[in-house]
């Protein structure tokens, strides 16, 4: 995650917006499922969701200049 934003800055000279919509789901019949399989997605799809928001609004703050998220499970405006 990190990286990534770092990328951007470095590509972009800042970050004013972030759409936060990566996720995954395992197709397999509910009683299929497993541990494993449910662990990856909560990665990707909550902890993912959370950690990537909290970079890029670190960024957002640390620029001065605010910024905007969107995301499927919340919404901030950053001042």
């Amino acid at each position: 995650i990190d990286a990534m934003v770092a990328k951007v800055v470095a590509e972009a000279g800042g970050i004013d917006i972030l759409v936060n919509g990566a996720g995954i789901f395992d197709m397999a019949p509910f009683l299929e499922i497993t541990e494993a399989s449910y662990d990856k997605q909560f990665a990707i799809n909550v902890k993912g969701l959370l950690f990537t928001g909290q970079a890029v609004a670190a960024r957002m703050v640390e620029q001065g200049r605010g910024g905007h998220q969107e995301s499927r499970f919340f919404h901030d405006r950053l001042i």
